[in-house]
């Protein structure tokens, strides 16, 4: 056994991640691996699990006979079996989805079928559908991205909270539920539809939503924070701030009386909250103290 063929048996068993087998393959024979494995999980179906008219199409495509000598191992010969079966089953699954995940630690780049440029910030995930790029240049986002586009046609994106169109833009998206953030760094204008509104921003522009809330502000970043490792805030609402606080910390905060709608200028790191809170409390004069490890009280001076 090759080991691309030990790879391929431990990712069938569950034994590694989709995204430690997608640093080992293309990003082609990922999708043809996952339909594969797709195939292996309705296969392994009772058949009272098994919808009627699925299994009669697999009952007539299923193979009489499939001669396997001894020596190929168990596992080859599931796959030998399942891939006779796969195409009795693709209208069923759909499996023309690809998904592209991060793990806790990891970050990703890849290109679209359309040459556009991705960054998966850790634990993110996206989904489109290549097959049929041309006529469904739709991804799905759910966590952080940073996108490098250069097309004529716009590029949808959507999120559970927003939908965008773009096309020449450098531009970040987070999407979480009840929480979504863009910056546009710079191309064109960029229309995102949300909370039942149609929203035009600029480059230098961003826009962020929580629990309904929105924000529209401007930005002098060149890239995300989770990229640079800091975010710049230029004559930023308090509030805007402390929700982007919130979403990166999961946390809340409890306003004992400080005024929100104060502006903030300066910068603040992505991954140290205690110094982020310093940097604010100082800059804006007002006190904090944590009520529990996942809420912090702020009070006047």
């Amino acid at each position: 056994m090759t080991d691309k063929d030990s790879l391929l048996a431990r990712w069938m068993a569950d034994e590694i991640s989709d995204a430690e087998f997608q640093k080992q393959v293309t990003q082609k024979d990922f999708l043809s691996y996952k339909k594969l494995k797709e195939a292996t999980r309705l296969y392994a179906l009772t058949r009272e699990e098994l919808p009627e008219n699925l299994w009669q199409k697999i009952q007539q495509n299923k193979p009489k006979r499939v001669r396997i000598q001894q020596q190929i191992y168990p596992w080859a010969a599931a796959v030998a079996i399942l891939f006779l079966l796969f195409w009795s089953v693709n209208n069923y699954l759909n499996p023309d989805v690809f998904a592209i995940e991060t793990a806790k630690d990891e970050t990703k780049t890849f290109f679209l079928p359309d040459h556009t440029k991705i960054t998966l910030s850790p634990q993110s995930k996206l989904t489109y559908k290549p097959e049929n790029f041309k006529h469904d240049n739709t991804v799905r986002l759910h966590g952080k991205a940073y996108f490098e586009i250069n097309r004529s046609q716009p590029l949808k994106i959507v999120t559970d909270e927003a939908e965008l169109n773009i096309r020449n833009n450098k531009l970040s998206v987070e999407a979480f539920p009840k929480f979504f953030k863009t910056e546009i760094y710079e191309g064109k204008p960029v229309i995102i539809s949300i909370q039942g509104k149609h929203i035009n921003i600029k480059a230098r522009q961003s826009v962020l939503s929580r629990h309904n809330k929105l924000f529209l502000a401007l930005t002098n970043n060149n890239k995300p924070d989770w990229i640079s490792n800091k975010n710049h805030y230029d004559t930023m609402p308090l509030a805007y701030i402390l929700s982007d606080l919130s979403q990166k910390f999961d946390i809340e905060f409890v306003n004992k009386g400080i005024d929100e709608k104060t502006f903030f200028t300066g910068t603040l790191v992505y991954d140290n909250l205690k110094l982020n809170l310093k940097i604010l409390s100082t800059a804006l004069q007002f006190k904090y103290r944590f009520l529990d490890s996942h809420t912090i009280v702020l009070e006047p001076k």
